[in-house]
This record gives C-alpha cells, sequence and structure tokens, in this order.
C-alpha cells in the first residue's frame, strides 16, 4: 500500500489524468488522485 500515502504511482496516475484533462493539471492533479485511490471510478463519474 505505497500508491495509498506515496506518491511513487502518482507519476504513472497523473499522466492519465494528464491527457484526460489537460486543463488543469496540479489541482485536478492532487485531487484526482486521491479519489482515483478511494475509488478509482468515482473520479471517472465525476469528470
Amino acid at each position: 500500500m505505497w500508491d495509498e500515502d506515496s506518491p511513487p504511482y502518482a507519476s504513472d496516475i497523473g499522466s492519465l489524468f494528464n491527457l484526460n484533462i489537460p486543463s488543469v493539471t496540479d489541482n485536478v492533479g492532487i485531487v484526482s488522485y486521491e479519489i482515483y485511490v478511494n475509488g478509482a471510478l468515482s473520479t471517472y463519474n465525476h469528470i
């Protein structure tokens, strides 16, 4: 359970979000990452 606390995998996930949301990266990147860990589909539904 490293990706839950540490951002080692955040880069991989962040890349995906970056391609999906080219509007925001810092704000959405961090918020989306947190939601992704909680519910991978939760973020997708929100968008």
